[in-house]
């Protein structure tokens, strides 16, 4: 093959050639849809699928095997979508971090949205699925729920460090666990309270 049959190379004459018509007709369509075609047409959006929400665990029938399916993969795919967005705005938090890390008070002014954001998405997470394996169903999360709502009813919310007596929920329990006890094992001795639970063996220290 010589120098002069690579189709790639033009000649003087090719390139100060006039125009072909179907140049001038490429360039005439190009401009109808740039200007006229892309304006009146509405952007292309992308949605996500849409799945349909089925009924939660609490309006479930009783041994409605199919009723507990659909709410047990519900759960499971929002699990995982809760799970994705707290990594998002983990991200986005971590990566403002470092673009300001130089300077504290940047930090503390153009990261604190993405903090308070990922801070709340977190607490949710770690509410509705925290202290459960993965391998629990939805079932389960409902009765952690349900714990949660009752411990809330006697003590207030969780974490906000006393109750209206002025202590601590935990303090609190301690605090009757030891009254229990003290009252139950007055005028009897230690020995005497293992002996009444006959299935159970006291240790060696407490035997006379």
């Amino acid at each position: 093959m010589t120098g002069g049959d690579h189709h790639h190379e033009l000649s003087r004459e090719d390139l100060f050639a006039p125009y072909d018509t179907s140049i001038v007709l490429c360039l005439y369509l190009f401009l109808c849809q740039e200007r006229v075609v892309d304006k009146l047409r509405t952007p292309q959006v992308y949605y996500h699928k849409r799945y349909d929400r089925v009924p939660t665990i609490d309006t479930c029938i009783v041994k409605d095997d199919k009723c507990i399916f659909e709410a047990n993969e519900q759960y499971n795919r929002d699990r995982l979508v809760d799970g994705q967005v707290v990594l998002i705005l983990k991200k986005l938090m971590e990566g403002c971090r470092i673009w300001y890390q130089r300077e504290a008070e940047d930090v503390a002014r153009f990261c604190s949205t993405y903090t308070s954001e990922y801070e709340e998405a977190a607490t949710n997470y770690f509410i509705k699925y925290g202290d459960i394996a993965g391998n629990k169903d939805v079932v389960t999360a409902f009765m952690k729920q349900k714990h949660r709502l009752l411990w809330e009813r006697r003590y207030g919310s969780v974490g906000q460090g006393k109750h209206a007596s002025g202590t601590s929920p935990t303090t609190d329990l301690v605090a009757r666990g030891s009254q229990a006890a003290e009252k139950a094992a007055e005028g009897e001795s230690m020995f005497d309270i293992f002996k009444r639970r006959r299935s159970y063996n006291p240790p060696k220290e407490f035997l006379p």
